[in-house]
């Protein structure tokens, strides 16, 4: 791990001294947090306790992904130096960087690193890496514009309400997954304010939008159907719903989607025609047609996302150190990954294939601490209250960590109460809430 300098600066505003913590040298492999804080402008800054405002430091920058063999170093005009010691001051961070890899992590790439004169042409090259074309970048500016213009025009519930209404078609699903992820992005480095913040607007602007009311709509559709329905009861939903709905009734139905239910929706569709009933009969083959291609892409997207899951599974067991591996690529962890884990291990362990089943095992584990690790002791501590027995496990718990119990906690509760409501998740919130009640109480 490649330390950072802790140095003690003037406020440019107010010209207090402020702590600052100053990363010149990033490497994803070993702190994958600080390429979070970077592409969000966030590195190296400060919130000087005087004034409270914040101010970013400048210098020289050093970035290595090892996963997509880029390195770049950015050195800004003010640092003026000759060529001479410029060379020196690249030479010098190169070497840290590289004294701190495996000797198999260094390549020949790692001795000439790509120089930036900007720091977005550095962020615009690191995304581009990433997959993430210019215009997918330009999407994504326009859509961080917009979040800075309702932070600044939300004086008030009307402000707001009126800007939703203004900016309804741009408030998508990319707009409320990138806050979605501005949330997580906080939470999980400890800045609980700016986590609040942007959870509670997340939570009072989405009620008042189009795509608002379609995800209600898909919450609902999902929230009736279970381990209970049946073919012919999900088939009535279908029939029924709106288009709103469809594609998340399918969705959620999915496993009965098969040849019993379409036999079902067929019958019908003869029944119909039998009537002389035209219209009918049209519009439920119009349907057919559309949950037969919604069911076509819901499989293909499942078959890709477990194929590439399997890769990156098979990766992993071959690499000579998989921590480092799974460090770099931990973006790559997701349900489908964590699904194909699981299944190997089941087989490995079925099989009797035991040197397989400890390195799987092995991986498991490195992923569960690390994800446990990643949380600030907030996101952990609701975690472990949602897994203690109700009520009076949660009670002694909550009385043992009373010191805890701020009010940045309780709103945290709160938070994260809402937006599992949001989310569909009902028992959830409650539970949370049945929570933040005791822990009013115990205040």
């Amino acid at each position: 791990m490649i330390a950072a300098q802790k140095v003690t600066t003037s406020c440019p505003y107010c010209r207090a001294s402020v702590p600052v913590e100053i990363h010149s040298i990033i490497d994803v492999g070993q702190n994958p947090d600080l390429k979070g804080q970077f592409l969000s402008g966030r590195l190296n800054s400060a919130t000087c306790p005087n004034c409270r405002r914040t101010f970013q430091m400048g210098g020289a920058l050093l970035y290595h992904d090892g996963s997509k063999d880029f390195l770049g170093i950015f050195l800004p005009h003010e640092i003026n130096l000759a060529n001479k010691d410029r060379q020196r001051l690249i030479g010098d961070l190169n070497r840290r960087l590289v004294d701190s890899l495996l000797p198999e992590q260094r390549r020949a790439y790692l001795f000439q690193p790509k120089e930036f004169i900007t720091l977005n042409g550095m962020v615009e090259a690191i995304l581009a890496a990433d997959g993430i074309t210019p215009e997918m970048q330009r999407a994504q500016r326009e859509r961080m514009q917009l979040l800075e213009t309702i932070l600044r025009g939300a004086t008030s519930a009307d402000a707001l309400q009126a800007m939703a209404k203004e900016y309804d078609a741009k408030l998508d699903l990319n707009f409320f997954t990138m806050l979605a992820a501005m949330v997580e992005q906080y939470a999980a480095e400890g800045d609980t304010q700016s986590a609040n913040m942007f959870a509670a607007l997340y939570q009072q602007i989405l009620p008042q939008t189009s795509f608002g009311d379609k995800a209600r709509a898909q919450q609902e559709a999902v929230g009736q159907i279970n381990q209970q329905t049946t073919r012919e009861q999900l088939l009535n939903m279908i029939v029924a719903a709106e288009d709103d709905q469809l594609e998340a009734y399918v969705m959620a139905g999915r496993p009965l989607i098969d040849y019993g239910f379409y036999q079902e929706l067929t019958g019908r569709i003869e029944t119909a025609q039998a009537a002389g009933d035209t219209a009918t009969a049209q519009r439920l083959t119009s349907l057919r047609e559309r949950i037969l291609a919604l069911t076509a892409q819901l499989d293909q997207a499942s078959r890709q996302m477990l194929e590439e899951a399997s890769t990156f599974l098979r990766d992993l067991l071959q690499a000579p150190d998989p921590q480092t591996l799974l460090q770099e690529n931990w973006d790559r962890v997701d349900d489908a990954f964590m699904q194909v884990l699981e299944m190997n291990l089941e087989a490995a362990m079925q099989r009797g294939n035991r040197p397989v089943a400890n390195r799987l095992n092995a991986i498991m584990q490195t992923i569960m601490q690390q994800m446990q690790s990643a949380q600030p002791p907030e996101v952990q501590f609701i975690n472990e209250l949602l897994t203690t027995e109700y009520p009076s496990g949660t009670r002694k718990l909550l009385v043992e960590r009373r010191a805890e119990l701020t009010p940045d906690f309780l709103a945290a509760l709160d938070e994260v109460a809402g937006m599992m409501e949001q989310q569909g998740q009902a028992e959830v919130a409650k539970r949370l809430r049945d929570v933040r009640g005791q822990a009013a109480l115990v205040v």
